[in-house]
């Protein structure tokens, strides 16, 4: 929610969505669309809200070890208003 608020008041359009079970080395797993009349904001706040979002998405936070997921909860924490790919 913070970030639909930054991008608001910057003047930009935020959407994002991540895919669903496990996604390998090399594949895509995350998309984010930014839409703003300028485009030194929207390329601002894209960096930050990768960043961010890599640091505290759960998506992110397991390996994959002998076909057992590896979860690092301690680290994590679900973002409220995430989607899903289908």
């Amino acid at each position: 929610e913070k970030w639909h608020h930054k991008a608001k008041d910057l003047g930009v359009v935020l959407k994002m969505a991540h895919s669903v079970g496990d996604v390998l080395i090399g594949q895509s797993s995350f998309l984010c669309v930014l839409m703003g009349k300028n485009r030194k904001n929207a390329l601002e706040l894209y960096q930050d809200f990768i960043e961010d979002f890599k640091r505290n998405a759960p998506i992110w936070k397991y390996d994959l070890i002998d076909n057992k997921r590896i979860y690092a909860k301690e680290r994590s924490h679900p973002l409220k208003g995430s989607g899903l790919l289908a």
